[in-house]
């Protein structure tokens, strides 16, 4: 009788063990105080133990507002700061796999059962996706959570809702934009989405910083915290990330410039070939397409730092699971993450690391590329 019903369910069992594991894994990491704990989110959220909400008003940092308003809300539990705030972002993790599983049941309905556990366990258990929120302190599983539900709805043509978790992404981290393209270009070579449907993506902005407003927080300070923070890191056009500049030191403003345009340029290119050659759209081509525009944008944009490939990581995950295509590009991704968060973590320098990882993702993107190409080819449906 045990044995039958264990069997029957195996795989409920199974995902139960997995999210057993990952909270263990999590939980022997959260005594660690990274340096941006230390020298950025411990005064933020003392502050908020003294100010309050009312805090909300005249924080200090740089981060906006709603990621602000759960800090203050945290500081009314009793309970170590440096806790709470993992807790939050561990919470996220746990979102964002089991919204990556959800889009996987939906581009394959018919599959093993089995994989979703397996897909669970990698989404939780890589050890950036550790790192990040228990270990590093970092909030990325909350904005990327919201871009995946995004994409949910995306694949479920309910365009509305997936423009209002694009913008309740965007509120919590500008890295949202990264995937931006991916919508721009389905609006202009689809008519199916709405343009109005763009501006949830700053009303959704505005509505989550609702409680910093009313404590009276200035508006033209939630408009503009984005401007201030890309100010704050011109300094360098690379941090602890690899990507074109990783070899370039000098003119920092003008390669600035130049970067944005090249990736301008590189995004227009790849919409005049897909509306000249594509002649449908496919959950495969909307997945392929969402992981370039990240790839493409940290490879191109300057002022890239090593979390900043976090929904492309993600994303590489859930495309070679689903395709079981490009796995240079997959297993090139995830280990560069590993190498940067190790990196930052322990305080070391790998530059010659780097510039091998460098070439090898050159190749990995070309050949990734190629296969973008031929899959939106006018003969591919």
């Amino acid at each position: 009788m045990l044995k039958d019903k264990l069997k029957k369910n195996k795989i409920l069992l199974l995902f139960i063990l997995v999210t057993a594991i990952a909270l263990i894994v999590r939980f022997l990491l959260f005594n660690h105080v990274s340096g941006d704990y230390a020298l950025f989110l411990k005064d933020w959220f003392d502050f908020f133990r003294e100010k309050g909400i009312i805090g909300l008003a005249n924080y200090p940092g740089d981060y906006n507002a709603p990621y602000m308003t759960i800090l203050a809300l945290l500081s009314y539990i009793p309970i170590n700061g440096l806790f709470l705030i993992k807790i939050v972002s561990i919470i996220f993790d746990f979102v964002l796999a089991i919204t990556v599983v959800k889009i996987f049941k939906e581009i394959k309905p018919n599959h093993k059962k089995e994989l979703d556990v397996l897909l669970y366990f990698v989404c939780l258990m890589l050890p950036q996706f550790i790192l990040n929120g228990a270990c590093w302190g970092q909030c990325d599983s909350i904005y990327t959570s919201f871009v995946m539900i995004s994409i949910l709805f995306l694949l479920r043509k309910k365009y509305t809702k997936s423009f209002l978790f694009l913008g309740i992404a965007f509120a919590f981290k500008l890295q949202t934009v990264l995937i931006l393209p991916l919508y721009i270009i389905l609006f202009f070579s689809t008519k199916k989405i709405n343009i109005f449907n763009f501006f949830l993506i700053p009303l959704m902005n505005i509505v989550l910083s609702v409680p910093a407003l009313v404590m009276g927080k200035p508006f033209k300070e939630l408009i503009l915290v984005y401007f201030n923070q890309t100010g704050t890191y011109k300094k360098s056009l690379v941090l602890n990330f690899v990507n074109i500049y990783h070899f370039i030191n000098n003119n920092v403003s003008l390669f600035y410039k130049i970067g944005f345009i090249i990736t301008l340029l590189i995004f227009l290119i790849i919409m005049i070939y897909i509306i000249k050659n594509n002649k449908s759209w496919t959950k495969e081509k909307i997945i392929t397409l969402a992981l370039l525009s990240v790839v493409i944008a940290t490879f191109t944009l300057p002022g890239m730092h090593d979390r900043y490939l976090y929904i492309g990581e993600v994303l590489s995950v859930l495309y070679y699971f689903t395709y079981k295509k490009n796995l240079p590009l997959v297993l090139i991704i995830n280990i560069n993450a590993f190498i940067t968060y190790t990196c930052y973590l322990c305080g070391i320098t790998m530059n010659s690391v780097f510039s091998l990882l460098f070439v090898i993702y050159v190749i990995a993107l070309i050949m990734f590329i190629k296969n973008f190409a031929y899959l939106f080819k006018k003969d591919q449906v």
